[in-house]
């Protein structure tokens, strides 16, 4: 779901339940292919990176389409990209939720996030070390392992990130739109997984 954000007057994704949004970033292009259909579409927007997942949100929707997300315990093969010709490009597979996940009997559908403007400096280590993070909580999860007491850890993150004066990407000191928040849809990876990994992350950056 996509609300309006009062602060900035923009259309952002409307936050789950214990998620915490760590930046945006606008000037991106994104382009996937489905792998049941073949479909592939390719679209600019803006990227909002969470503990949770990515969200893009279409700059132009339409019926089809207009955003997406994408969880980031079930990104696999993530590849930052630098060619001589042309920009700055994410690649990576995604299992969908509503397939089930990994688990599940659909194949993982490729992306590239493409970065049209600015450079990466702000916005790669942040969504790489979210990356682990959901990884890790998985982890934690499977072997048992208890949860750790509450800390400010998001805040944590966000104060010691480098900010690249060439990255236009948007920290969030605030969060958007903190109200009226949202259980995830059925399949999404628990959020108490990638709470108790985001812990151990940011005490390793501090």
């Amino acid at each position: 779901r996509l609300v309006n954000d009062p602060t900035t007057g923009k259309v952002v994704p409307l936050a789950f339940l214990g998620e915490f949004f760590f930046l945006a970033r606008d000037g991106l292009e994104l382009a996937f292919t489905l792998p049941l259909s073949g479909r592939k579409t390719c679209n600019r927007g803006a990227l909002f990176v969470s503990n949770v997942r990515m969200a893009f949100v279409c700059k132009s929707p339409d019926q089809e389409f207009a955003a997406l997300d994408i969880p980031l315990a079930y990104i696999r093969s993530e590849k930052f990209n630098q060619p001589i010709f042309g920009c700055n490009n994410l690649s990576g597979n995604v299992f969908s939720v509503d397939n089930g996940g990994p688990s599940g009997s659909a194949p993982p559908w490729e992306f590239t996030i493409y970065f049209k403007e600015g450079g990466c400096g702000t916005f790669l280590p942040i969504f790489l070390g979210q990356i682990e993070a959901a990884r890790n909580g998985a982890q934690r999860a499977t072997e048992g392992v208890p949860e750790e007491p509450s800390a400010p850890y998001e805040e944590s993150v966000i104060q010691t990130a480098y900010v690249d004066p060439n990255d236009p990407s948007t920290l969030y000191v605030v969060q958007p739109n903190d109200e009226n928040r949202i259980e995830p849809q059925s399949g999404y990876p628990t959020l108490r997984q990638a709470s108790t990994a985001l812990r151990t992350f940011a005490t390793a950056v501090v």
